[in-house]
């Protein structure tokens, strides 16, 4: 389990050292190398805190330096040809699909409204019901991806786990969306995911999406295509780490 709770706080449990790395330097899976295998198998609980009112960027270096005092990590950067997927849209007039729609919320806004509410002590709803696309943020499952108010590039992310190689952001398209993707589960396809490797929860398959591969579906339904490329990429390569020593 991953989630940023109000206030700035990053509260992780049962999760791997190789998935830490990837949030706290934004990576993507094949853009992680070397390093011991126990970063892809051991699992840790972590709690980090950044400022509610932090720019963007500073929650991932902070995560950098906890990682650095805490595991002794030392990494550096090379730039490699991988092959990727490159996310464009299907359609020389930049059509989208009819499940990907303009974001409904202001998602920065909505936290911050949140996040006041709950200083006050106001009851919050929930975020999401259950089976329904999240407000804001991603929701991954067997056969099924929903998004609210995410990016081109968080996307390409979230498609990144579900198609065996890394996915980058070619539609040169800004702002925030709302999509909802079905397809036919492929687990050989399956990466890590964001918590580093749990299994996919025991969901029954999504009768909705029939055998429609993820790349027929992204095109389908959301006007967008995976093209196959290679590409020169940044990758993070680990030079020493050493498990945590005890609080």
């Amino acid at each position: 389990m991953m989630r940023i709770t109000p206030g700035g706080i990053w509260d992780a449990s049962n999760v791997t050292l190789e998935s830490m790395v990837r949030l706290a330097y934004r990576l993507q899976e094949s853009q992680l190398a070397a390093g011991p295998a126990w970063i892809y198998t051991d699992r840790f609980d972590i709690q980090a805190q950044s400022e509610q009112s932090a720019p963007p960027g500073e929650f991932g270096r902070r995560m950098q330096s906890l990682l650095q005092e805490r595991f002794n990590l030392k990494v550096h950067t090379e730039r490699r040809e991988l092959p990727i997927y490159a996310l464009v849209f299907a359609a020389s007039d930049e059509r989208r699909g009819p499940s990907l729609t303009p974001a409904a919320v202001d998602c920065v806004a909505f936290a911050r409204d949140r996040a006041a509410a709950a200083a006050r002590g106001t009851p919050l709803p929930p975020v999401q019901q259950p089976g329904e696309r999240p407000t804001c943020g991603t929701m991954t499952g067997r056969g099924r991806l929903s998004g609210g108010g995410v990016t081109m590039e968080q996307m390409a992310l979230t498609l990144s786990q579900y198609t065996g190689r890394m996915v980058v952001d070619r539609t040169g398209v800004n702002g925030n969306f709302d999509y909802e993707l079905r397809f036919a589960h492929n687990p050989s396809l399956r990466g890590r995911g964001p918590g580093g490797g749990l299994p996919v929860p025991p969901e029954p398959e999504d009768s909705s999406a029939g055998g429609v591969s993820i790349f027929a579906a992204v095109q389908d339904q959301l006007g967008l295509k995976l093209n196959a490329q290679r590409a020169p990429v940044d990758v993070l390569v680990i030079d020493s780490v050493q498990h945590p020593t005890d609080n």
